[in-house]
């Protein structure tokens, strides 16, 4: 029996379940059908579209593709995301459209074999980069344990992601496990154990003079900075010649930095120039840290701008000209 004239479209071979981003196989077709669905021998323009998209997947391929003795190949059609219930829709100018029956796409298992950089400090906000494989834009997410928050997720290619993070102040220091994951259907979890440390903040102490050099008997106040990522909290000890520790007063802050003093006028000419060194002790989430005076503090003898009559019961010091 001849066919009649072309009417219809419909499906022979459905799509069937698929990795995420691989080829439908086998190859979808769609026969050109007359009225009484008989196969015609048309060589019409068919083309292929996502109707129902669960996942805002992307097809890929070749379409519109040209009818061989009523019946186009799609030997090329990919979706780049999983998703459940997937339907597409064939078209032809002039002809009644088909709807294939639903489908899934599953998404691949990732994999996950570097991290960097692979440490960050409380508080601080830093991106990380993930080397792996199977990586999806807009599906693949990544875990860092409790108290980091992952702000966003770039998948650069397939094989490289970037996560911004930010590390909480209450996250426990020390190394944690780094995941990285693709959702149902399909999916997985890959883990690094022990991938990122969390560190307490660096911080640096640097020590500065008043007046240096200085007279025997001027008042010097040393001022130790402690800077960090943000204010650091806590307390500075200074020592003066290797003696006893000496508390700081706290004194200005900034968003980074944080003052502590120390005045004296107790200074002699011998011994100079005099070390000064501090000691920041934290409290919160930041390191220690240590600074000393550059140089050391100068005392020069101090000028006398009065005759003295000669007594012969005072001796002299030594800190005066």
């Amino acid at each position: 029996m001849n066919p009649g004239a072309a009417a219809k479209l419909a499906f022979n071979q459905q799509p069937t379940t698929t990795a995420a981003g691989q080829t439908i196989t086998p190859a979808v077709t769609v026969q050109i059908q007359d009225a009484n669905g008989n196969l015609t021998n048309s060589t019409s323009s068919v083309a292929i579209a996502i109707l129902n998209n669960p996942s805002s997947g992307t097809l890929t391929g070749t379409t519109p593709v040209t009818a061989v003795n009523g019946t186009a190949t799609f030997s090329d059609l990919s979706i780049n995301k999983g998703g459940t219930g997937y339907i597409l829709q064939a078209t032809s100018a002039g002809l009644t459209s088909a709807t294939s029956s639903a489908f899934n796409i599953n998404n691949p298992a990732p994999t996950l074999t570097s991290i960097s950089p692979t440490s960050g400090n409380l508080s601080q906000m830093l991106d990380v980069v993930f080397n792996g494989t199977n990586y999806i834009s807009g599906a693949t997410n990544v875990s860092f344990g409790a108290n980091i928050a992952v702000n966003t997720v770039t998948v650069n290619s397939n094989i490289r992601l970037t996560a911004n993070i930010t590390i909480g102040s209450g996250a426990t220091v020390g190394p944690r496990n780094v995941s990285v994951t693709n959702p149902t259907p399909g999916g997985g979890t890959a883990t690094l154990n022990n991938a990122f440390t969390v560190n307490n903040p660096a911080t640096s102490t640097t020590v500065t003079s008043s007046l240096n050099p200085s007279n025997y008997g001027d008042s010097v106040t040393f001022t130790a900075t402690v800077a960090s990522a943000s204010t650091p909290t806590g307390s500075v000890n200074f020592v003066i010649d290797g003696g006893s520790p000496i508390a700081g007063t706290a004194g200005t802050t900034t968003s980074t930095t944080a003052t502590w003093t120390y005045p004296t006028s107790a200074l002699t000419v011998s011994g100079s120039p005099h070390s000064v060194s501090a000691s920041f002790v934290h409290t919160g989430s930041f390191q220690d840290s240590n600074g000393s005076l550059a140089g050391g503090q100068a005392v020069n003898k101090k000028t006398l701008t009065a005759s003295i009559i000669s007594d012969p019961t005072k001796q002299y010091d030594g800190n005066t000209t």
